[in-house]
């Protein structure tokens, strides 16, 4: 669902493409959801936050209590960017929690957070990337351990935007 035609047109086009390709540039197999992927784009900030109160766009996968995708997952999608911005990461993050279920694995929330960065634009990776000069500058304390290889969905989101370095790690493990 999107307020744009141009970019409800271009979701018709290109969503299943772009889901395949989130997952396969990673050696990981495509996967057929489970449940509906409901992706609802808003292309103004300000009706945005209105409409959902959320300034950023946000990724609801539901879970039972035996931790399987539930009803509905629901990407509230801040689309005032080329799609190329906005829908790889919140629909990569989609793709892995599939992906888990499907072939009964999990990934932690360092791996989630990680890969969906990648497959994010050129420019935000290297955003991301930058965002770890501060700290080291300061000789801040770097998570680059057990502590954020454990950390849950929920603790990463409490977390400082400065200390975000799933995807760094994720490179380290790489290279």
């Amino acid at each position: 669902m999107a307020i744009n035609d141009s970019y409800a047109k271009y979701l018709n086009q290109h969503l299943e493409s772009i889901k395949t390709w989130s997952l396969s540039r990673w050696g990981l197999f495509d996967v057929d959801f489970s449940i509906s992927c409901k992706i609802i784009c808003v292309d103004d900030p300000v009706l945005f936050e209105k409409l959902f109160n959320l300034k950023q766009t946000k990724v609801e996968i539901r879970l039972d209590d035996q931790g399987k995708i539930k009803e509905e997952t629901i990407i509230f999608l801040l689309a005032n960017k080329n799609p190329s911005h906005s829908i790889p990461i919140p629909l990569t993050e989609v793709c892995l929690a599939e992906f888990c279920q499907k072939y009964n694995t999990n990934f932690g929330w360092w791996t989630f957070r990680g890969i969906s960065l990648l497959n994010g634009s050129l420019d935000q990776i290297r955003n991301e990337i930058s965002r770890i000069k501060k700290p080291i500058e300061n000789d801040d304390l770097l998570f680059f351990s057990k502590g954020l290889l454990e950390l849950s969905k929920e603790q990463y989101e409490k977390l400082s935007d400065d200390k975000n370095y799933c995807m760094i790690l994720l490179l380290f493990c790489f290279v």
